[in-house]
């Protein structure tokens, strides 16, 4: 779906949490496809997501639902790519609806390439 000119998707993070509340319960899309359904966000670099899934206004900023996958045997989350790897850069911070009850939370990830040799810069 595309927006008027001069209209924009910024949803807070409450918002967000909303979104994904209303998906999980099987409840119809409000944003009718303003967030991109099931991209596995942690298998591509920034780039691809940017070249293939980002909208063309000069944000760079993507909203998806993401499934998470776990390496095999291990409780660690698999957020390795071909180039690079997803790595959690902060703590996990609290979302809180109105009324101070907390909802869910925001971790925010950066990414690391890696050199030909194997090494991360």
């Amino acid at each position: 779906m595309r927006l008027p000119r001069g209209c924009r998707f910024d949803p807070n993070e409450f918002e967000l949490i909303q979104y994904l509340s209303d998906k999980v319960n099987g409840c119809p899309d409000p944003g009718q496809g303003l967030i991109k359904d099931d991209i596995d966000a942690y298998a591509s670099s920034p780039d691809l997501l940017s070249a293939n899934f980002c909208p063309d206004d000069g944000d760079g900023r993507l909203f998806c639902f993401t499934p998470i996958k776990f390496r095999k045997g291990l409780r660690c989350r698999d957020r390795s790519t071909p180039d690079g790897h997803w790595k959690a850069t902060d703590a996990r911070r609290r979302i809180d609806d109105k009324v101070g009850n907390p909802v869910g939370c925001v971790q925010t990830l950066s990414y690391y390439l890696r050199e030909k040799g194997g090494c991360e810069v």
